[in-house]
């Protein structure tokens, strides 16, 4: 299991990631938005845990395959809607899913499929 510091670094590699991605698929994103965005990144990549605290081994149904999987799919779709229409809601929705996603990824040998 990851521990927090490293949660944030996955928060900064995705987010960065998705910024690269967006931007090379023609989304116009400010300087500005760019930090708001690699910080909401990196903020959400603890969501996990706020959300669903340590309790003995780990956590439940928010530190699970069947939530890592819905979630790249939820991805999946906001990046083709983005490509398609650049919609400013729809791009925080993005990173904070992002980030999030960073956080099951790096605890992902300890994740259960569904608890």
């Amino acid at each position: 299991m990851a521990n927090r510091n490293m949660h944030y670094i996955g928060g900064v590699i995705i987010s960065i990631f998705g910024l690269n991605r967006l931007q090379s698929n023609g989304l116009m994103i400010s300087d500005e938005l760019s930090i708001i965005l690699l910080l909401l990144g990196v903020l959400s990549s603890r969501l996990p845990d706020i959300l669903e605290p340590p309790n003995g081994r780990h956590r439940k149904i928010l530190h699970s395959y069947l939530v890592l999987v819905i979630l790249v799919i939820v991805i999946g779709s906001i990046f083709n809607s983005l490509i398609i229409k650049q919609d400013d809601l729809l791009v925080l929705v993005f990173f904070i899913l992002l980030g999030y996603t960073s956080h099951l990824l790096l605890d992902l040998p300890n994740l259960p499929v569904i608890n």
